[in-house]
């Protein structure tokens, strides 16, 4: 069974929201993204990422084996408004 990363945005111009279990490979993904567009939220254990990678990001985490859910893969992000089933 595949481990799922889930994707949510709360309007068009927000932070994507990343929840997942962690694991090394998958935080590796994450941080190569550059520093300004991505930053780990310790209270709710969740990334934020800038709306303009989550697509680049989402592939990534695919690559690697993860399901990746939430994302409109059609459209960016920002594009795309509501787009996940997490909660912060």
């Amino acid at each position: 069974m595949r481990s799922t990363v889930r994707f949510e945005t709360f309007g068009p111009l927000d932070d994507v929201i990343v929840t997942m279990s962690y694991s090394q490979p998958a935080v590796r993904v994450i941080r190569e993204l550059p520093s300004w567009a991505r930053a780990f939220d310790a209270t709710s254990r969740t990334w934020r990422i800038h709306p303009s990678f989550a697509r680049n990001l989402a592939a990534g985490l695919r690559r690697i084996g993860y399901e990746v859910v939430g994302v409109d893969l059609g459209r960016a992000p920002h594009e795309a408004g509501h787009c996940a089933q997490s909660t912060r």
